[in-house]
This record gives C-alpha cells, sequence and structure tokens, in this order.
C-alpha cells in the first residue's frame, strides 16, 4: 500500500487526483493494524492527528479503538437527521478543522450509512477553501471531499448501518438523493469514485486453523457437521 502524500500545492488545477481508496478485508486481518501504521507515518511527518489528518468511525468505541472521533461529533452533523439532508451545524468550526486537513481515513465502513458519507462529503467539501489545486479540476468539476486524500476500512461481511441505506446495497435500488450519492462513491462510474482497493485475506489475530477455519464457515453460512463436532468436543474426521 502506497500513500501518495498531497501537499495542496500552490500549482492551480492540478491533474493529479487524490486518494479517494478502500483497504478491505477479513475480520482480524490487520486493518486497525494499518490505521496506526499510517498515522505514525504521519507523525513522523510531523503531522498532527486532528490537524493534517483525522481517524473517524461511526460508534464511539470504534473511534476510541483507532484514537480517532465518531463522524458526527467530528463534523457536527446531527444524529438526528438519518437521512443525510442536514449537513454541518456549525460550518466556521467544521472549516477551522479542515484548514490544513490532508487526509481522512475512516474506519468501519460498514457501519456508515450512505446517507451519513454523503452528508460528511458534501459537508467538508464546502468548507475547504480553494487553495490549491486539488479542490477543483482543471474542467472546472469539484473532486468528493474538497480533495482531500479520504481511505476507508471496512469488511462489507460485518455490521450494517444502524438507519440508513448499507454501502453495500445495490446502487440502482437505492432510493434518490444522499442515498444514491453516498452509494455512488463506491459504485458509481464518474472521476469520484473508489481509485484504489486493497484486500487484506490473511488473518494475523489468531494462528489456530480450525478457528479460522470455524469464522469462515460462520462468515458464508457454511456451517457443517464437522464444525459442530469440534465445537462441542466430539470426534472430528
Amino acid at each position: 500500500m502506497v500513500i501518495k502524500l498531497n501537499y495542496h500545492s500552490q500549482k492551480k488545477n492540478t491533474k493529479e487526483e487524490p486518494m479517494l481508496d478502500l483497504l478491505h478485508g477479513l475480520p482480524g486481518t490487520g486493518k486497525s493494524e494499518v490505521i496506526k501504521w499510517v498515522c505514525a507515518c504521519f507523525e513522523q511527518l510531523g503531522w498532527k492527528h486532528g490537524v493534517q489528518f483525522v481517524c473517524l468511525a461511526f460508534q464511539n468505541a470504534m473511534a476510541a479503538h483507532i484514537g480517532g472521533f465518531t463522524i458526527h461529533h467530528w463534523s457536527g452533523i446531527p444524529a438526528s437527521h438519518p437521512d443525510g439532508t442536514a449537513g454541518t451545524t456549525n460550518k466556521h468550526q467544521l472549516a477551522i478543522k479542515c484548514q490544513c486537513l490532508r487526509f481522512i481515513l475512516i474506519d468501519e465502513i460498514s457501519m456508515v450509512s450512505a446517507e451519513l458519507l454523503a452528508a460528511l462529503e458534501k459537508s467538508v467539501a464546502e468548507v475547504v477553501r480553494i487553495r490549491g489545486g486539488y479542490k477543483i479540476r482543471i474542467d472546472g468539476s469539484h473532486r468528493a471531499f474538497g480533495g482531500v486524500n479520504v481511505i476507508f476500512f471496512g469488511d462489507w461481511w460485518q455490521l450494517r448501518p444502524v438507519g440508513g441505506t448499507a454501502l453495500f446495497s445495490h446502487p440502482l435500488l437505492a432510493p434518490p438523493g444522499a442515498a444514491s450519492e453516498g452509494l455512488s462513491i463506491f459504485w458509481g462510474t464518474g472521476p469520484d469514485t473508489i481509485r484504489s482497493l486493497w484486500e487484506l485475506q490473511t488473518p494475523v489475530r489468531c494462528h489456530d486453523r480450525w478457528y479460522n477455519a470455524f469464522l469462515n464457515r460462520c462468515r458464508e453460512g457454511k456451517l457443517d457437521e464437522e464444525t459442530y463436532n469440534l465445537l462441542h468436543g466430539y470426534p472430528t474426521l
């Protein structure tokens, strides 16, 4: 995984696109560890969390696990508007947070609704200043998230959002409006869709071959008699 560091150069209307990428992986494959490594890399550059980069997640526990903030708390988007039409309640404060912002890392993306993602994208894009060449392209179109680099982390087979439209829903069946806009970031065909995908496949949290096989069968809904015997201490083949 190679991260390009966009420094918001003063060259106007650059052709270079910022990151809008997804790191997907099975449980225990090291997604959270990658977030820690990326943050450590940024800190070695002298960057500060909450200034040049920020880690976000949907729930408090997830945000605390990566040393970040919840999406609602950081952005000021009220949780009482699940349809994604509200936007931030404090543009001035969010603008200050985005003044030097270069990277947004969003963990457990499966729990973020399409409506919330659309609201976050719209809020960030609106307050990011046109001070470099990343917000607006040569053709005059505006980049997603105002040209800020964004990396999503998650697993589509894990928990879905509490409310709203799941980002792994069928994009052609999504209701119009914010849900469709959020889904288009992952499943659309325009310039503001996911540009790179990394897939982590090897479990590193647990090295027990039998237990990992059991988890995978639970994940796929393919539990069999052999697994049942293993869990209950009965003889296995």
